[in-house]
């Protein structure tokens, strides 16, 4: 999963779809938006570049605010690694941004 989406607590489902809209608008007709165990909070994955897809949503905004009313905040996840200091670090893992 390379996205966290937020939204109001038990607004899951349409969030989702939502989502789901926006991505295949973009172009990832493939994207996979799943819930999690927390209220208010989605998973997504795309193919398509993080940043890129924050663009789009931002500009979505920009021109049609009234297509987003459930996706509260779109986070890109872009490195992943353990949660330990040495880890973080390292510059072989290439965790550091």
């Amino acid at each position: 999963m390379n996205l966290i989406i937020t939204c109001q607590r038990n607004l899951e489902d349409p969030a989702m779809l939502e989502a789901q809209n926006m991505l295949e608008r973009f172009g990832d007709k493939e994207a996979l938006i799943e819930k999690t165990l927390f209220s208010g909070i989605i998973l997504g994955k795309t193919s398509l570049d993080n940043i890129k897809v924050l663009d789009n949503f931002r500009e979505i905004i920009d021109d049609e605010p009234w297509l987003i009313k459930y996706c509260s905040r779109i986070i890109p996840i872009q490195k992943e690694c353990e949660t330990k200091l040495e880890e973080i670090r390292d510059p072989q893992l290439n965790c550091q941004m």
